[in-house]
């Protein structure tokens, strides 16, 4: 039977009345599924800004089945999820893994292993979704046992590029700080609450200084493959960068793809990395 269903992006705003109010990261991760979010209806929201779906992205999609993803319509669990305020108090990111599940009454649905995603958003005061990342990790199986991963890497879909006004700076300091594993980690935020996902389901990293250790290890040094996608927040001191990248240690002879979701927050002048997502697409999702 097939389990993967098509799942399309949802947004909402504030909770209808008389609705409890979501936490962000619940509805972050209702908005992955395809779940309606607070009571608000479907018709009443809003495409993101730009979607990293599980194989596609989706650049200012004029409908939610623009950046549907191939997983499945219910998000049944959140793991380790980290949510963080910026600055200015009028954003939020949320960095979590999620399982996706499709309704089961078979015997051996209980020993079925969901696949799994690393996914990290940001949203603005109200609850809108500004822009996300969905790096498939695992493909899930019928048992622990025999949980599929996902295959070799291949190029993703080219990018055309689009930078918001107000997004130029932190564009700029991303494409800068890429090629340089130390450059790129002297861009990171001391805080508590910033997150670097690799591709891998063991890759979560949580706090400034685990970030930039991490950095430095991999060793990675990134070239951006064609186009960058850019935008700000409503309050335009936070903002989100994208970009399909090449990755390659030192004296390697082939670079590996990758795709990344880069978040900025503004501290006074600064620009300052909260969130760093990478993920790869392969062909069997």
């Amino acid at each position: 039977m097939r389990r993967a269903i098509i799942a399309a992006c949802v947004l909402v705003g504030t909770a209808a009345q008389g609705e409890p109010t979501k936490s962000p990261a619940q509805r972050f991760v209702e908005f992955t599924a395809g779940q309606q979010a607070d009571a608000i209806p479907l018709e009443n929201a809003t495409p993101p800004r730009f979607a990293f779906t599980g194989s596609a992205a989706a650049v200012s999609p004029a409908s939610f089945e623009d950046c549907a993803t191939m997983l499945s319509d219910y998000a049944t669990g959140m793991r380790d999820a980290v949510v963080g305020t910026s600055a200015d108090g009028k954003s939020t990111w949320v960095a979590t893994d999620i399982e996706y599940e499709f309704p089961c009454g078979m015997e051996g649905c209980d020993k079925m292993v969901a696949p799994r995603v690393h996914a990290a958003g940001l949203m603005d005061a109200s609850g809108h979704a500004i822009a996300w990342h969905v790096g498939v990790v695992s493909l899930g199986g019928k048992t622990r046992w025999a949980v599929k991963k996902p295959g070799k890497p291949i190029a993703p879909p080219a990018l055309a590029a689009g930078i918001d006004a107000g997004a130029e700076e932190p564009a700029k300091l991303f494409k800068a700080s890429l090629a340089d594993p130390k450059a790129l980690a002297k861009t990171v935020s001391d805080r508590k609450d910033a997150v670097l996902f690799g591709s891998d389901a063991g890759e979560r990293y949580v706090g400034g200084a685990a970030i930039r250790a991490t950095l430095a290890r991999w060793k990675l040094g990134f070239t951006v493959r064609d186009g960058i996608q850019a935008g700000v927040a409503p309050s335009k001191t936070t903002a989100w960068v994208a970009a399909n990248v090449d990755g390659a240690k030192a004296g390697d002879k082939k670079p590996a793809p990758y795709r990344v979701l880069a978040i900025y927050d503004k501290k006074g002048s600064e620009w300052q990395l909260v969130v760093l997502q990478f993920s790869t697409v392969t062909a069997d999702h």
